[in-house]
This record gives structure tokens, C-alpha cells and sequence, in this order.
């Protein structure tokens, strides 16, 4: 019989495999005869549920001489049988199969004996011994019949092999797993619970599972989208693995499901997953989208969550006002336009925004030409939608007939908590959530043809006159002489 590799954690495993036995003389018995064993299962976690099965009964004993004599238990024959660690001759009887160089039983094979068995006994409804939840730091099952017993915690479990008392005491070494959900803040390039995006923006979510000592079975972690955000289909990461997990996402459900191997999880403490999801449907601007995420282990669950949210300059809303007037009479001025810009970061210079025509970022571009304008309503207001808080400018490029360009851009900022303010950006100090733009007509000038020349045609013609009238004066007084 081959012996098993051994792995980290290994003394920390899944399940307990626990003879109970008598300190006596010479005894014999019927099946299930010899009892007064009990097991004490210590540094249990409160809420979780200890289990046991009996696999084999102690027929009978020679302490002096270490003789044990066990058999079957009739439920669990066929799995005995089947089993490579154990051999059960024709009258039933059961002796662990030892290497040549062995005096007891292999760690590992005990391991993997006894998750073979407990998956025995789900896969064939095996009744139990005994089941209870723990209310403190330790479970006792007493009363009971000595033999070979398999101990299964909703944790994972223990691994342990004695045969010196029919009192066992066995340490449950599990811990809990957990699972906590972050989400990359692009501004800070960090990961916290919350995060603002511009709706163009890819989403990074990260997941970090801390694996209990002992884990028994697959940890599945059900990650369920907010509404109008998706999944990146391959995207999902897991530092340090290449296998050991599979991924499903449902479409239908936008809801990801990730599963990872227990053989794998029993080589690491920690795990960090990472993937990316994007905005393909409708969101509220200013409202929390909650990503909830839990991990499901066993019969016990798990979970956390992270937000992310996208903001908007509304510039009717109450303390975010934006308004474009007459400059001399406060009237709003409809159809003023604006393009938004901001500083799209080292070698990328400007970026100015395109917008859909319901008001919703599309894009950031380095061609001024192909920016979307933003054009005020009959109130005088702009409106733009799924922004992330930044620092924006406004620059007016289209006014009304008559009017002058604003000569000065705005400077829009949007905080983390969703406050806008503005200012003038030529101006000192901070912006305030409220702004009212004045545009001004300019002053009428004379122009070539008006007034400025009339004056001169009109003392230019009385001169013509008077010339006129002095040469007609002249020649008559010549002719009298």
C-alpha cells in the first residue's frame, strides 16, 4: 500500500477517526455490548453541529498484550470492504492495512480514509450516532458503544487515532472561513469597500477568502451583480493559482459563481481573487450599487458586500445649481453650450467628454472637435450623468446672438461623497454649490455711414452753398460795373 504525500495543514484536517476503547482485562462481547466510551470534542465553535458514526464495534480486548478485536458495523460493510486502508476477513472482522515499515497508522491514510467515509455517508444516507450543536467550548457524546468512530463537524475537522482510552478527548482545530469583498478606487488605486466610477469606467472587484485550518470540502462563493452592471466574462484571477477552481456566470441570474477545491484550499491560508465587471444597463446616479457576496462552506454561510456609485452635474438639483442668465436683467438664457474636460493624467493631456442623448458619459476623447455639447435648458441649467467625483471644467463655446463668450471657464468638482461645487478657475478659494453665469450683450458702437459722418455731409453742403452763393454775389457785381 502506497503511503500518502504529505501536506500542509495535514494534522488539522477534515474529520476525526476515533477508536474508543476500554482500559480493562481480557473482555469479550456481542456486537455493541461493550459500552461506558464517551468523546469529548474540545474548542468547538458555538452554532456549529458534531456528528458521529460508528464504523466498527470492539468485540473484544486484551490490554496487556494490545489485542483488539473489532467488526463491522453492518451499515458501513460494503464501504469497508471497498476500501484500500482497511481489509475485513469473512467473519467480518476489520484490521488496518499497515506498511512494512509502519507500527500504527499512517496520518494520511487516515485522512483520506475518513473523507472517503463521510462522503460514504452522505452519498447513502447513512443514519448518525449521534448529532448536537455546540452551545460553548466543547461537545460530549457519552453512553457509548466502544469501536471505531467517525467524528464530521459543519466546519471540516480534525485527524486523530487513539486507542489507549474509552474516554477520547479530541481538539477540534477547525476555524471558521470568511470572505470579505473590496472594490478598486481609481483615484487612489486602492481597494475598499466603496469606490465612484465614471459608467465608462472598468469595475475591480476583489475577493479575499481566509481558508480555516481543517477545511473539508469545496468553498463556493456566490457573487451576485448589482442590476445594470455585468461580468467580464475571463476575468476572473486568483493569485497564485492556475487550477483548483472553476467559474460559472449566469447571465440570466448576474449572478457569478466561483468554486474552489478543497485539495487546494488545504495548501494555502489565504486566497485573493480578483475579476472585472462594467456598466451595461441603467443606474441611478448618486445611488449605492451593492455587490453581495457570500461564501457558503459546509451548512454555514458567509458573506460581505462593496458599493459603487456614479454622480452627476445636475444643474437644477438642490445644492448643485448651475444657471445661465442675461447678465442684465438675471432672465435664464436657453441654448448656451458647454463643453466638460478634465485632466486625463500623465501623457494623456485633456480629455473632453461625449455624452449619449439622455445626458450619459460615453466617452473621453483628445479632440476637442468631437466633444459632446451640453446646452442649457429654458432654465438656464446643464445636466451631465455618470461621472466620477473629479475635477471638471466647463467651457462655454456657443452663446446667443448678441452676447459675448464667457472669457473665463468653471471649474466644476465633484467630491467622493457626491457634493458639487463650482467656481470661476481664475479665481482664488474653493467653488460653491451654486453658480449663476452671466452673459452680457456688448455695447453699441457707431458704425461706418451713422451718425459720426452725417455731421460732416451736412457742414460740408452748407460750405457748398455758401461757396455758391458768394460766386453768384460776385458775378453780378461785375456785371454792374
Amino acid at each position: 500500500m502506497k503511503t500518502m504525500k504529505v501536506t500542509k495543514k495535514l494534522f488539522a484536517m477534515i474529520l476525526a477517526f476515533v477508536t474508543v476503547m476500554a482500559l480493562s482485562v481480557t473482555a469479550f462481547a456481542a456486537e455493541g455490548s461493550l459500552t461506558g466510551g464517551s468523546i469529548t470534542i474540545s474548542n468547538t465553535v458555538a452554532g456549529e453541529t458534531y456528528t458521529i458514526y460508528q464504523i466498527a464495534y470492539l468485540e473484544s480486548y486484551d490490554v496487556e498484550n494490545g489485542a483488539y478485536a473489532y467488526k463491522a458495523n453492518a451499515v458501513w460493510a460494503d464501504f469497508l470492504n471497498s476500501s484500500e486502508y482497511v481489509t475485513v476477513d469473512d467473519s467480518g472482522y476489520v484490521t488496518w492495512n499497515l506498511d512494512d515499515n509502519e507500527t500504527e497508522a499512517n496520518a494520511d491514510d487516515v485522512r483520506k480514509f475518513v473523507t472517503d467515509a463521510l462522503a460514504y455517508a452522505q452519498e447513502n444516507n447513512i443514519d448518525k450516532d449521534d448529532s448536537t450543536a455546540a452551545t460553548g467550548e466543547s461537545v460530549v457524546f457519552e453512553n457509548l458503544n466502544l469501536g471505531w468512530y467517525l467524528v464530521d463537524s459543519s466546519l471540516g475537522a480534525l485527524c486523530s487515532l487513539d486507542t489507549t482510552n474509552s474516554n477520547m478527548t479530541v481538539a477540534d482545530k477547525n476555524e471558521e472561513p470568511s470572505i470579505s469583498k473590496a472594490v478598486r478606487e481609481d483615484s487612489t488605486n486602492s481597494y475598499g469597500e466603496s469606490a465612484t466610477i465614471d459608467v465608462i469606467d472598468t469595475i475591480n472587484y476583489q475577493l479575499t477568502v481566509t481558508v480555516g485550518a481543517g477545511v473539508d470540502g469545496d468553498y463556493t462563493i456566490t457573487d451576485v451583480l448589482p442590476e445594470g452592471i455585468s461580468y467580464i466574462p475571463d476575468s476572473v484571477t486568483i493569485t497564485g493559482w492556475d487550477s483548483g477552481y472553476t467559474v460559472l456566470w449566469s447571465e440570466d441570474n448576474n449572478t457569478l459563481t466561483i468554486v474552489l477545491d478543497d485539495e487546494a484550499l488545504a495548501t494555502v491560508n489565504s486566497v485573493t481573487i480578483t475579476y472585472n465587471a462594467k456598466v451595461t444597463g441603467t443606474i441611478e446616479a448618486g445611488a449605492e450599487k451593492t455587490n453581495n457576496v457570500t461564501l457558503s462552506y459546509k451548512s454555514q454561510t458567509y458573506t460581505d458586500s462593496a458599493d459603487v456609485v456614479t454622480y452627476e452635474i445636475d444643474g437644477s438639483a438642490e445644492g448643485n445649481t448651475f444657471t445661465k442668465v442675461d447678465g442684465s436683467d438675471n432672465t435664464p438664457l436657453a441654448g448656451v453650450k458647454f463643453v466638460l474636460s478634465k485632466n486625463g493624467g500623465e501623457g494623456t493631456g485633456t480629455l473632453y467628454a461625449t455624452f449619449n442623448q439622455a445626458g450619459w458619459l460615453t466617452d473621453w476623447t483628445n479632440d476637442v472637435n468631437s466633444a459632446t455639447e451640453l446646452t442649457t435648458d429654458s432654465a438656464g441649467h446643464i445636466y451631465a450623468y455618470g461621472l466620477d467625483a473629479d475635477t471638471y471644467v466647463l467651457t462655454e463655446t456657443e452663446t446667443l446672438p448678441g452676447y459675448n463668450l464667457l472669457a473665463d471657464t468653471i471649474t466644476v468638482i465633484i467630491a467622493e461623497n457626491g457634493t458639487v461645487s463650482y467656481k470661476y478657475t481664475s479665481t482664488e478659494g474653493v467653488g460653491s454649490s451654486t453658480i449663476t453665469i452671466e452673459n452680457n450683450s456688448g455695447s453699441l458702437l457707431p458704425s461706418t455711414g451713422g451718425m459720426g459722418t452725417t455731421i460732416f455731409y451736412i457742414v460740408g453742403a452748407v460750405l457748398v452753398i455758401g461757396a455758391g452763393i458768394v460766386l453768384v454775389v460776385r458775378r453780378r457785381m461785375s456785371a454792374n460795373q
